[in-house]
């Protein structure tokens, strides 16, 4: 592929290969400042009641789990001397998937994911370890399969293998791949209800990442993928580029975010396509809203934008063939991100909504913000980075500014 895995920083190494990313996994990181600790992971279980996140500082990594709200935070030891890098609660109970990674100097790097289950006092639980690369993960809608993007013979630090949706039972086993082998898969979203049907972003073999198209297929090996949109064909998407691929909850549209300048990958426009095929409809036409991340709840979108500096949650309700701008609700200075994008946002929706989240801005590093989605932002609930000095902290921001454009892309070698 002509987008390897260039130097990237730790911070963007990291968030790259948590959750669903905007990119290919990149390569041997750049030393970050050895005095800010990053935080590349947040996750609020789907209920609210429990907060987990990574701590990473020089070549070490923590987990951590604590109420909502920050208090009673605890670390949770995984055992070996492998890097925690991503974290994904499964639906409808508290159960935490954590992929860790190891990294080999004798062949490929190896992956692992573990079970966590908040209730019960037991350590974690290894579901599987496997060579190679992974990435991404989901949980299927049924909680009894984990989803995530692999890479079987590559490492961290090099290597341009095809990159596959694969699947294993969360009983243990061998990773099942999904998607055909002839493409590298960037990005993908189950059916929202059953899991069955699979959208996801990709090129054939060999093609520039920025030139990947929309696909679905059901959630069988041997489903052969049908293309929804392509940016090459003229059109409402002629030029741009198709990141964050997200199904409807009625499953008969895909949405997506279209942005149009490489320059500028954390920006762009919401798009509806019917997921059997047709002419995308750009969502956010007319709104002044340039939103850089986007998630769904039943008929909502809720999403982020930049904004002066600043970083505004907003939302859009969305029914087929139709559409209207929402509520801002609120806004913070600097960058935020979940680990999965730039400007992504951990949401639990059950009860009372509530929000997760790293900010950093110029004078103020890296913490998490947690607390109810209203509109007043939520406060910080940990003092990681609380030591360090302001010119520190400028620096760091404007190093995670520089890596989002890392994040959406992937980073490229000098």
């Amino acid at each position: 592929m002509n987008v390897s895995r260039g130097s990237c920083t730790l911070l963007v190494t990291l968030a790259a290969l948590v959750f669903v990313p905007h990119a290919r996994a990149t390569s041997s990181p750049q030393t970050a400042r050895a005095d800010v600790k990053q935080i590349p992971a947040v996750a609020l279980s789907y209920d609210g009641r429990h907060l987990a996140w990574i701590v990473a500082s020089a070549d070490k990594t923590g987990l951590f789990l604590a109420s909502p709200s920050g208090s009673n935070a605890r670390r949770v030891e995984i055992p070996g001397d492998c890097r925690e890098a991503g974290l994904r609660w499964a639906r409808r109970w508290n159960e935490l998937a954590v992929m860790t990674h190891c990294t080999s100097t004798a062949g490929p790097d190896r992956s692992a994911i573990w079970l966590l289950d908040v209730q019960a006092d037991q350590p974690p639980r290894k579901v599987a370890d496997f060579a190679g690369f992974a990435h991404g993960m989901q949980w299927t809608n049924d909680g009894k399969r984990i989803a995530f993007l692999y890479v079987p013979d590559a490492s961290a630090t090099g290597g341009n293998a095809v990159q596959r949706v694969a699947t294993i039972p969360i009983t243990g086993g061998e990773p099942e791949f999904v998607t055909p082998e002839n493409l590298d898969v960037y990005e993908f979203s189950w059916t929202v209800t059953d899991s069955q049907g699979l959208a996801y972003t990709a090129t054939p073999i060999g093609w520039n990442r920025w030139d990947a198209r929309l696909y679905t297929q059901a959630a069988d090996a041997r489903a052969t993928p049908r293309t929804i949109v392509d940016p090459a064909v003229p059109g409402p998407l002629h030029g741009r580029h198709i990141v964050l691929p997200r199904w409807s909850i009625w499953t008969s549209q895909i949405f997506f975010l279209g942005v149009s300048d490489e320059r500028d990958a954390t920006s762009g426009s919401i798009y509806s396509v019917p997921a059997g095929g047709g002419m995308p409809v750009d969502l956010t036409v007319g709104s002044g809203a340039k939103p850089s991340w986007f998630d769904m709840k039943g008929t909502v979108l809720t999403g982020t934008r930049r904004v002066d500096g600043s970083v505004e949650m907003v939302s859009y309700a969305t029914v087929p063939h139709s559409d209207r701008p929402g509520a801002i609700f609120f806004s913070v200075p600097g960058s935020i991100t979940d680990g999965r994008a730039p400007l992504s946002v951990s949401v639990s929706w059950r009860n009372r909504p509530r929000v997760a989240f790293v900010q950093s801005s110029p004078g103020s590093p890296p913490e998490i913000h947690a607390g109810t989605l209203g509109t007043q932002p939520p406060p910080a609930v940990t003092t990681i980075n609380a030591s360090l000095k302001p010119d520190i902290a400028k620096a760091e921001q404007q190093r995670r500014s520089d890596d989002n454009l890392c994040v959406h892309v992937g980073c490229r070698n000098p």
